[in-house]
């Protein structure tokens, strides 16, 4: 039973109530059943899935590859884009730009082996080249920035 001290926490499926004493107990609803767990009987287990396993890393994988084929392509007509049209181009590989670097902190963050070899092949190639990843995303940046100044140039 809740006291009026305890606060609620709340998720979707998942309430945590955190009494006055510290102690918390969670709840899972899940189809309509309610099951609490007592905070100090929890115990967390890694997943033996790996990285590359995951649906939600597949579908974004395929979608930002995907959505960059497209604007790579859509790229090639750039010149050709009146005002409008080139400054939403400049969004959506803003858009891109940015839901790749949220893309490559989750391997980055993953202990996995394939997303840490991922990231260390990614390294490799960028060197080959004399780039970091971040120098990669900062001469993006700075090459969206000038576009946008021509952009306003034509105004």
């Amino acid at each position: 039973m809740k006291s009026s001290s305890e606060i609620p926490v709340k998720t979707p499926n998942l309430t945590e109530v955190v009494s006055p004493d510290e102690s918390s107990t969670l709840e899972l609803r899940h189809r309509g059943k309610i099951r609490s767990y007592s905070s100090n009987s929890i115990q967390l287990k890694k997943s033996k899935m790996g990285f590359f396993d995951s649906e939600i890393v597949q579908h974004e994988a395929k979608e930002l590859f995907e959505d960059y084929q497209a604007l790579i392509q859509l790229g090639n007509s750039y010149g050709k884009f009146d005002r409008e049209g080139k400054k939403l181009f400049i969004e959506q590989m803003e858009s891109m730009m940015d839901r790749y670097r949220v893309f490559m902190k989750r391997f980055e963050l993953s202990e996995d082996f394939m997303a840490q070899m991922t990231i260390q092949q990614l390294k490799t190639q960028l060197g080959q080249f004399g780039v970091t990843p971040q120098q990669m995303f900062e001469q993006m940046n700075v090459t969206l920035e000038r576009m946008k100044a021509e952009l306003e140039k034509t105004k």
